[in-house]
């Protein structure tokens, strides 16, 4: 699609977050109907089956989730993460991105890990390298990025620099939270398109803690279980390591996420119990 036509389906996008900005409980759903009706099955498919199952259901900590967007965030930065996640790294560089899958013959990320500041045997890389990184990633279609790392904030200025520059693009930063400080958290505002996920560690009675703690407070608590979005891949994956469907995973349909499109281990079975461990 040309330079134009990106911008027209921009302008469209945003005018239909305007209206769902209105009422978003009420509003949510037409949107959805809409978005059915009129868009292409390709755009934010995944995306748009998944939001319909949590708003359907109007169940548990998803949905809650959801509605906070609208009571707990910022307005503009809400915005932002709704120009940047949805439309930027999906609806206007999903084209993009298989045009050059098809091109360049390889797989292009939706999202891209940054080690910021090295670990192990890898070195720091300094502003202008993860700069060109990123100009090289857009231009692939690629506009989401993790910063990672030992630490991500031993480095606050060159994180929100790249924040700063690449403001078409949303940034999700893992940090064990320590380096947040009040400058900081005002610089994030500034610049909206960096969202941070705070480590926490500790053993299961801790967690137990925490997740209690937050309840008594009224904050809900998300958790993901990594391993459970296991790759349905043949070729790098366990799917079919045997040649059959169900040697690590449950058989049929019962076997696959609808959403993720990916395989759901069997956890009755020891080999999976021991792989997930080992």
């Amino acid at each position: 699609m040309s330079a134009v036509g990106n911008e027209i389906k921009k302008l469209g996008l945003m005018k239909a977050y305007e209206f769902l900005d209105r009422n978003p409980e009420a509003n949510l759903p037409k949107l959805l109907d809409w978005f059915d009706t009129y868009a292409p099955k390709d755009v934010l498919s995944v995306q748009r089956d998944v939001i319909r199952d949590i708003v359907t259901r109007k169940d548990g900590n998803w949905y809650n989730l959801l509605i906070s967007l609208w009571s707990d965030i910022d307005d503009d930065v809400r915005k932002t993460i709704f120009e940047n996640m949805l439309i930027n790294a999906n609806a206007l560089a999903a084209p993009q991105a298989n045009e050059n899958r098809e091109k360049y013959g390889c797989n292009i990320p939706w999202v891209i890990a940054l080690n910021i500041n090295g670990s192990g045997d890898s070195r720091y890389l300094d502003f202008d390298e993860w700069d060109d990184v990123i100009e090289q990633a857009k231009a692939l279609g690629t506009f989401m990025f993790f910063i990672e790392g030992e630490e991500p904030l031993k480095y606050p200025e060159e994180i929100i620099a790249l924040c700063n520059k690449h403001y078409e693009c949303e940034f999700l930063m893992f940090t064990d939270g320590m380096g947040i400080t009040e400058e900081f958290a005002d610089e994030m505002l500034r610049v909206k398109n960096l969202i941070v996920a705070v480590e926490v560690s500790g053993t299961p009675e801790d967690q137990k803690y925490l997740i209690n703690k937050a309840h008594n407070m009224g904050i809900s608590v998300l958790l993901d279980v990594v391993h459970s979005h296991a790759c349905p891949n043949v070729g790098e994956g366990l799917n079919q390591l045997d040649g059959t469907d169900d040697q690590y995973f449950l058989p049929g349909d019962r076997g696959w996420h609808p959403n993720w499109k990916t395989r759901i281990f069997d956890y009755s079975k020891h080999d999976v119990i021991h792989f997930l461990l080992s």
